[in-house]
């Protein structure tokens, strides 16, 4: 049995994603029992991986004591049967072929395309405090030099949880115009926006940032969201870690994104913490800011 089926046995309204403004991918809602039995405004959702429960208004909620309640029957009872439930999981999707940027050759200074070379990509890393050669072995970045679909910039494999690349950004060597851009739907194999960038490194607890250089500042146990914007299938993998610690940049709009994601993290099981560093974010963060960070991680 899983949520919905149990939720249609005993009779239960509920609302699915596309059903109700106030469902989400990945989510169940019902009318809260606790502030709002019966009135239709369906505030209280259940997630379907992990059955956590959370309220618009009253907040997080005992999921078996809420679902006891709202079938009649007993607490101990529905407990045991929330024990064999099956979990539902958000799915990544399938897009298209990966198709990685014209022009990509090794970021190593012998390079085999004519006139090409990746001595300004490596002094461009150099300039930003980190090793190219630790960058091309732990993340696997490569360079496009003139001659590309995406010229002059570093090419950034986007690996999943199992270290299958699918997708991929890249970083301009410049800052003027758009700095980063991301695989096109038809070119990743699952978008880039439904994984969490570092996440095959991390175990116990992640500490979640912006983009993939403050991932690399920070080392293995960062995860990158590829922007501000998390989705449901993000929030689905963050939530499975027991710890995550949310490192966004110091300004002020990425900071209540920061609380935002905290809140939507705190109806999981494990411990959501916020954290803000002095420096415009982690990937100028000072040596002293990145050991307070790492410390997070232990």
């Amino acid at each position: 049995m899983n949520l919905i089926e149990f939720l249609d046995e005993h009779d239960i309204d509920y609302r699915l994603p596309g059903m109700h403004h106030h469902c989400s991918n990945g989510w169940v809602n019902l009318d809260c029992p606790m502030c709002s039995p019966g009135s239709g405004h369906f505030r209280l959702g259940i997630n379907e991986r992990s059955h956590a429960s959370c309220c618009y208004v009253c907040g997080k909620q005992n999921t078996a004591f809420i679902l006891s309640h709202a079938a009649g029957m007993n607490y101990d009872e529905c407990r045991k049967v929330m024990g064999g439930m099956n979990a539902a999981r958000v799915r990544k999707k399938p897009r298209g072929k990966l198709k990685m940027p014209t022009g990509t050759y090794p970021l190593n200074t012998g390079s085999v395309n004519p006139g090409y070379g990746a001595g300004a990509h490596r002094e461009y890393l150099r300039g930003r405090g980190f090793d190219p050669d630790e960058i091309m072995r732990t993340w696997g970045v490569m360079a496009t030099g003139r001659v590309s679909s995406h010229p002059w910039s570093l090419v950034i494999p986007i690996e999943d949880e199992h270290g299958e690349v699918v997708s991929f950004t890249t970083r301009q060597l410049h800052d003027r115009g758009i700095r980063y851009k991301s695989a096109a739907p038809d070119e990743e194999v699952v978008s880039h926006k439904e994984v969490l960038y570092g996440e095959r490194w991390a175990s116990n607890a992640v500490i979640v940032v912006e983009g993939p250089l403050d991932a690399w500042s920070i080392g293995m146990g960062a995860v990158a969201t590829f922007g501000l914007a998390v989705t449901d299938a993000q929030l689905d993998r963050l939530s499975r870690f027991p710890r995550r610690v949310i490192c966004l940049d110091a300004e002020g709009f990425a900071q209540r994104r920061a609380n935002r994601l905290a809140d939507a993290l705190s109806c999981f099981p494990g411990e959501t913490i916020c954290i803000k560093i002095d420096s415009p974010d982690p990937g100028s963060a000072t040596q002293e800011e990145l050991t307070e960070i790492r410390k997070w991680l232990e």
